[in-house]
């Protein structure tokens, strides 16, 4: 037996052919309807699915017009593993399993969380990093073009360097980040409290005062939230906006999700117009 681990959105289980009118009637019957969860036969045939430990948490509120952040599979170290809609992280083996997630930003304020669930010797990381580095070997942070708060001793490490001590954390610690990358400036925070700065300042992403690091724009043109584990066993799960903070996000940050991204430049009336005709032509 084979079993899928993905996401499904709106699918539909028929006994028959539809014809072109019952297709178009389905689909606006739950158009937008994307809270819906359902296994209930609805034809009154009384063929309905039986769900075996499916609850709420299991959906996600995806859809075409607004789709969030996942761990990128294309970017997995060998050693790590995704799971769980691509949001889950576990390392299987010993070295630097790592993974950055499918959006990028370069301009603007953002949050996310990440739940560590499970860990070994508490040698996992959290942060970001610029998303045109090759994900070779070392922790971003330790090594240039990242930074990440660090678990086992509570390093917060920054483009090669150490900059600052903060409390460790293990097993079952909901960790927080919030970027401004307009500002250039990181906040990381643990199980609902953000993180005090390097004079003691509490953390208030909202004010903009207490960052972690004021120096990100500086290494970091398109940052990548991304998870790491030097051991095996670790596993993490991230939140990127689809499942619903437990956090209430910093007032001006936003989840990581296409609809939440600025506008595509398009200047049809400009010198050099962005017409599609110029992009698809006729061999």
């Amino acid at each position: 037996d084979y079993y899928f681990d993905g996401k499904i959105a709106q699918v539909r289980v028929y006994d028959k052919v539809l014809t072109a009118q019952e297709v178009v009637t389905d689909y606006r019957a739950t158009q937008g309807n994307y809270e819906q969860v359902s296994t209930v036969d609805i034809s009154g045939n009384a063929n309905s699915f039986t769900s075996t430990n499916i609850d709420y948490t299991d959906h996600i509120p995806d859809e075409p017009l607004d789709n969030h952040a996942t761990l990128n599979p294309t970017d997995l170290t060998t050693g790590g593993t995704i799971s769980e809609g691509n949001l889950k992280f576990s390392s299987g083996a010993n070295g630097w399993n790592k993974v950055r997630s499918t959006i990028g930003v370069s301009s603007g304020k953002w949050y996310f969380e990440m739940l560590h669930i499970s860990a070994t010797n508490n040698s996992q990381g959290i942060g970001i990093c610029d998303a045109n580095i090759p994900n070779g070997s070392g922790l971003w942070g330790q090594v240039a073009g990242g930074i990440n708060y660090y678990g086992q001793n509570g390093e917060i490490m920054e483009n090669g360097s150490t900059i600052s001590t903060k409390p460790t954390y293990g097993s079952n610690t909901l960790l927080m980040c919030a970027f401004d990358m307009d500002a250039g400036k990181i906040w990381f925070g643990k199980n609902g409290t953000w993180l005090l700065d390097g004079s003691s300042t509490a953390g208030d992403p909202a004010a903009g005062t207490g960052a972690i690091s004021t120096n990100i724009k500086n290494y970091i043109t398109t940052a990548t939230p991304f998870a790491a584990s030097y051991y095996s066993g670790a596993s993490m799960s991230f939140d990127f906006g689809q499942k619903g903070f437990t956090y209430t996000p910093p007032t001006g940050f936003l989840s990581l999700s296409t609809k939440n991204l600025p506008a595509p430049k398009f200047d049809p009336n400009g010198t050099t117009p962005d017409n599609p005709s110029n992009h698809f032509k006729t061999l």
